[in-house]
């Protein structure tokens, strides 16, 4: 594919184009998704600081169990995101008790939230795989909403749910249903806990 230069100046489109272009030379599709799914953490992280007005304190409620699941996926021989259903179960277990204990201390609405989630995925994933990413980039979603009023990052982590959701199907490591259920259970559970708050 050729470039697509539109006069003297670089337009927003001609960016990604030019970004896609080098991404696709260098690496794979398959690779590129691995890097997205990768990147979830992240885009969870700037999430939470942003529903939080970047409360930098709240990162405890959020490293600790992140550094305890990659922990526990490497004492099972798997990859970070854990495809086994059953090997979730420890670290969604430690980080509801993780979580438990910094809502009894530390009063706080953005772990309490998190506490929920976690609580709802963990009851899931006992029975069924649903997919995390999609569940946890739609609630951080919806949660951008309800905290921020902003449309435009709604939007965006919007976009990450259907790109990620995508990813997912494409590497598979989720059914079209599993990622499906993730993105409305996100929504859906929030929307919820919210209105009872």
């Amino acid at each position: 594919m050729e470039s697509i230069y539109l006069g003297n100046c670089w337009t927003p489109f001609n960016w990604i184009y030019a970004i896609y272009d080098v991404l696709v030379k260098i690496l794979s599709i398959r690779e590129i998704f691995q890097i997205l799914s990768l990147m979830y953490l992240l885009f969870l992280y700037i999430g939470f600081l942003l529903i939080s007005k970047f409360d930098i304190s709240l990162s405890l409620a959020f490293f600790f169990p992140c550094v305890f699941w990659i922990c526990w996926a490497k004492i099972k021989n798997e990859t970070w995101d854990i495809p086994n259903r059953k090997n979730r179960l420890v670290p969604l277990i430690f980080t509801l008790i993780y979580l438990s204990i910094l809502a009894i201390f530390w009063k706080n609405i953005f772990i309490i939230i998190f506490l929920v989630n976690v609580l709802v995925i963990l009851i899931i994933t006992k029975f069924w795989k649903i997919s995390m990413h999609n569940y946890g980039l739609s609630a951080m979603a919806y949660l951008i909403y309800a905290f921020t009023n902003s449309i435009w990052l709604s939007t965006i982590y919007l976009i990450l749910v259907i790109i990620t959701g995508y990813a997912r199907i494409y590497l598979k490591k989720h059914t079209v249903s599993q990622v499906i259920a993730g993105t409305i259970l996100g929504i859906s559970v929030n929307y919820i806990l919210l209105n009872l708050i």
